[in-house]
């Protein structure tokens, strides 16, 4: 089965627009087998739903010692004070925790981004013209995780009064990028900053060349430019002391009077210049910040608990479109004679491709795994593919869902 270098497996489709794409499909049935679809949607989507509500149960036990949004403290928090033998424990706690995130983070087709990744970053000038610097050395747990590798058309305003004239930039953007961090014990941080937490953040449209600016602590780096801006007022006055030292010295057998005020002037000429560039420095200083706020503020979706929740309900709609179109391409298009899974890879491909306009890698492996674990479909010694009727799919469904409640021991009086 092909694998596109260009392409990625997430499915950028609400589930109801997905339905409604495959409830046109070319040559639909009656009105019954639309009734009974409906129903086949549901129950996937009751059956996931319930998966990953179990899931996240067990997430937000896990999180809640290292939740630095929790409201409230509990026995199990004791387990955060590096008393000893208890680090190996926390330690095992966190790593179960991160495995729980980066399970998610894959059923979402997020996809790991290495560190020189966020090292080039660093060194490349971003969007707002200005670079940022990290210090890695601060985190014990440092991950990023991207989705959505995209161009984005960009205008850059006219400058130097119009010589230089508007133009229209492609940035390439990531469409969602998930952060997770963790703090050394030894590392020197603001009061207010927990150690003992795991951070989870997700934002959305960040250029690739800002990726840097999504870390904690991220400082900007002062550009030759703005270098100028700040020591030419410097530049210029310590000639100027110099020029003052000696018309002093000329007017050395003038009156104290004038000798008095011409050495006061002489002396504060370099506090002057002094002063004019520290307040420059302040100024530009602030300028970098607040271009990181707005960055920050128009960019971030959620964090922490918040963002593994978004997180999840990622991972569970992929889940549903992934066993939907397959079961239905099969069903509708494959017939009793069934296909390869080559053949219903590539025929998921080009109809979202031509119907949605998406240009998808299909993870047709995983989709049909989800298929057999349902007994949605059977394959056979050939390897090919078919798909259970329509009725017997939604009864097999409806089985799974009753088997999560079903209860036949009789009540105690």
């Amino acid at each position: 089965m092909p694998h596109y270098a260009d392409r990625e497996h997430v499915i950028s489709l609400r589930k109801p627009e997905l339905v409604r794409l495959l409830l046109r499909f070319p040559g639909c049935r009656d009105s019954k087998d639309e009734h009974h679809f409906l129903q086949f949607c549901r129950l996937v989507e009751a059956i996931f739903h319930y998966e990953f509500h179990t899931r996240l149960e067990r997430i937000k036990e896990l999180y809640a010692p290292f939740d630095p949004d929790c409201a409230y403290e509990f026995p199990l928090s004791q387990a955060l004070a590096p008393a000893h033998g208890r680090l190996s424990d926390q330690a095992r706690q966190v790593e179960l925790l991160l495995n729980e995130i980066r399970y998610l983070l894959q059923r979402a087709n997020f996809v790991r981004l290495e560190r020189c990744v966020l090292e080039e970053a660093m060194q490349r000038t971003g969007r707002w013209g200005i670079n940022f610097v990290v210090n890695l050395k601060l985190f014990e747990e440092l991950e990023l995780y991207a989705r959505g590798n995209t161009l984005v058309l960009e205008k850059r305003p006219e400058r130097f009064l119009g010589l230089i004239p508007e133009q229209g930039l492609e940035v390439p953007v990531y469409d969602r990028v998930v952060l997770i961090v963790r703090y050394k014990q030894d590392a020197k941080l603001p009061r207010f900053v927990d150690k003992r937490r795991l951070y989870v953040s997700m934002f959305k449209d960040v250029p690739r060349d800002d990726l840097e600016l999504l870390v904690p602590g991220v400082r900007p780096r002062i550009q030759p430019w703005d270098v100028f801006k700040i020591g030419l007022p410097l530049s210029i006055g310590i000639p100027f002391f110099f020029w003052k030292l000696m018309v002093g010295a000329a007017f050395k057998l003038a009156s104290g009077v004038v000798a008095m005020f011409n050495s006061l002037g002489t002396f504060m000429a370099p506090f002057s210049s002094g002063l004019r560039s520290y307040m420059g420095y302040l100024s530009t200083w602030q300028k970098y910040l607040i271009t990181l706020l707005q960055c920050l503020l128009f960019q971030t979706l959620d964090n922490n608990l918040g963002a593994i929740i978004h997180l999840l309900d990622e991972a569970e709609e992929q889940e549903f479109r992934e066993v939907v179109l397959s079961w239905f391409f099969l069903w509708r298009v494959a017939g009793p004679e069934g296909w390869e899974a080559a053949s219903l890879d590539r025929a998921i491909e080009d109809y979202l491709c031509t119907y949605a306009h998406l240009h998808v890698d299909f993870e047709i492996e995983d989709a049909l795994e989800k298929l057999l674990r349902f007994g949605l479909a059977q394959v056979d010694s050939q390897g090919r593919w078919q798909a259970v009727p329509l009725l017997e799919a939604c009864q097999r469904l409806d089985e799974i869902w009753d088997g999560y409640f079903r209860y036949h021991n009789p009540l105690l009086s």
